[in-house]
């Protein structure tokens, strides 16, 4: 059996991650973004929480367990020099590091917009994937989501809150994201677990038989996955972080 351990949002918090790693032993790791950007964590520490961060992946992949796979969300990518315009929590201190260390984790494909596990038939992203971002962006194959121009992430239309089905990966809401999810050419409602919206403990429902799983609790709460060794979902639980 395996277990796949899902991270939410941290925001410079490494140790609760490095605490919850060495408590669930994962074979597979995947953090949904937002590295940076804290009303209580100075810039610097931001910085060597990024490092650490980094330097738990290398020794992950090393290990030979499995995958590290760290998403990239909307507290990331306004650092890009390319990316058009900053959401709330933008620090001119922490942009003179992030800045380069996002460039280059992109560069060297260690974040990305998207990890799609095919068997399951479940997404993971930073906010979620709506039909309509998916049929403008990324159609046929949600694997685009990771080589598409990052105009395709920015911010649409008028509500700034982002409760827009319009709205990409590191941006929708829960609300638009459930009124319109990501169905497959059979018909199918893929599952989707995520960050990006702040609660103080998971949520989830189902649609059409698909789980939504909201995760951007992480002092509080996380995700684990066991797995068979074919890597089929045998069942999704909750941890607290303690």
């Amino acid at each position: 059996m395996r277990k796949r351990l899902v991270l939410g949002d941290m925001h410079g918090m490494f140790g609760v991650i490095k605490d919850i790693y060495d408590l669930e032993q994962p074979d597979d790791v995947i953090i949904v973004g937002d590295y940076f950007d804290s009303f209580t964590i100075s810039p610097e520490l931001q910085k060597l929480a990024w490092l650490d961060l980094i330097e738990l992946r290398k020794q992950h992949i090393k290990s030979k367990k499995g995958k590290f796979i760290m998403l990239i969300g909307n507290h990331d990518i306004h650092y890009l020099t390319n990316f058009r315009g900053q959401y709330s929590g933008y620090n001119k201190d922490t942009a003179w590091f992030a800045s380069d260390f996002v460039s280059k984790a992109i560069d060297d494909n260690i974040l990305s917009f998207c990890f799609v596990d095919e068997i399951n038939k479940t997404i993971y992203t930073h906010a979620g994937v709506t039909m309509t971002w998916f049929m403008k962006w990324c159609y046929p194959s949600l694997g685009n989501i990771n080589t598409i121009e990052y105009k395709a992430f920015e911010h649409v239309g008028s509500d700034w809150f982002g409760n827009d089905k319009r709205n990409s990966p590191i941006w929708v809401r829960p609300e638009a994201l459930s009124n319109d999810p990501y169905i497959d050419n059979n018909g199918i409602t893929w599952s989707q677990v995520f960050g990006h919206t702040h609660v103080n403990a998971p949520f989830h429902w189902k649609i059409n038989d698909a789980d939504f799983y909201g995760i951007d609790c992480i002092c509080k709460h996380y995700l684990v996955e066991d797995l068979d060794d074919n890597h089929k979902l045998i069942k999704r639980y909750l941890g607290d972080v303690i």
